[in-house]
């Protein structure tokens, strides 16, 4: 994906640019121009808009460019960003990124069954198997994005599935080294909440909606490694999220026989995650490139299955997940 010049030639006739021509991935972009006859030396050159509809396929594909994981309010997840779109349902609703990176979120469009959904990088599947070939445990940077392709409807038959495609297309880098940080946050201070006093009056004693704490930190750098013919791409986030469960506790003593409340220690439930991408893009010729790309992943979870399950804070056991992908 990017932006390019295309130039139409032949002797006798005009030259023609057209610049400023986005392209991107898994789609057919239509270019025409009107050539006339003129001197060798006369070239005409056309700004315009890019192409919108691929001609080519009858697939309904959208992108989500890296611009849009910067800009728009979310938790920079990609599956909430495909969210953003028309007719793509996320199975976790998130407001302005309040949620942050959901882990095993699915999408469907139109109707379409969430068990159907593909997650891919590169055109690699990354789904967990284990549940469905949509849900993932990968929590990816959103600086690690060139674009991501939603692929809502008409896939094609080597696709396997009638479900959303979603396909992210990593950076790659380029000819000179540049950088780039990306850092966001929110507490309780930030966040309200709609709980009234006839609520209170009936029993309920905290807030599920209320916000522990959340904070996102990426970074990211690329360039070359030899000029026009190598380039590599890293990142680098941590994560954490940290929610309290309404209406659960810790024991004052979790020895005692009969139960009681520390109503000053409210359960929480949360994430923290650690992530590190890198990939190193060997372009072999004009027409051929060959990209190696690693990640690894290392992911805590003090209280799983705790927002889940209608149990004790004190039953839950840490669970980690160290993921590898190459």
């Amino acid at each position: 994906p990017g932006t390019y010049s295309v130039s139409f030639t032949l002797p006798g006739f005009s030259t023609v640019k057209r610049e400023a021509l986005q392209v991107s991935t898994n789609f057919t972009s239509n270019v025409d121009a009107e050539m006339r006859v003129g001197a060798v030396e006369e070239t005409i050159t056309v700004t315009g808009e890019s192409p919108i509809v691929d001609l080519q396929s009858s697939a309904t594909t959208r992108q989500v460019t890296d611009q849009a994981f910067k800009e728009l309010p979310s938790g920079g997840s990609w599956i909430q960003m495909a969210a953003l779109m028309p007719a793509v349902r996320a199975s976790n609703v998130d407001v302005g990124g309040v949620l942050g990176d959901q882990t095993g979120a699915a999408v469907s469009a139109n109707g379409s069954r969430s068990a159907d959904g593909v997650s891919m990088i590169d055109g690699l599947r990354i789904g967990n198997m284990h549940i469905s070939s949509n849900l993932t445990n990968m929590s990816l940077s959103p600086l690690l994005f060139d674009q991501v392709d939603v692929q809502l409807s008409g896939q094609q038959a080597e696709t396997g599935t009638n479900g959303v495609i979603m396909n992210a297309i990593p950076k790659s880098g380029g000819n000179r080294f540049s950088g780039s940080a990306l850092a966001n946050g929110s507490g309780p201070s930030l966040q309200g909440d709609n709980i009234t006093s006839r609520l209170n009056d009936r029993g309920l004693a905290g807030a599920s909606s209320t916000l522990k704490k959340l904070y996102d930190i990426n970074g990211a750098i690329g360039g070359p490694l030899k000029q026009d013919k190598m380039w590599f791409n890293a990142t680098s986030r941590y994560f954490t999220n940290e929610y309290f469960l309404a209406g659960r506790f810790f024991p004052v003593d979790p020895t005692a026989v009969q139960r009681q409340n520390d109503t000053l220690q409210q359960a929480y439930a949360g994430t923290c995650t650690y992530d590190n991408n890198g990939r190193v893009t060997w372009g072999i010729n004009e027409k051929q490139k060959i990209s190696g790309w690693y990640a690894y992943q290392y992911k805590v979870d003090p209280w799983w299955q705790l927002q889940n399950a209608n149990g004790s804070p004190e039953f839950a056991r840490i669970t980690t997940w160290n993921t590898q992908l190459s």
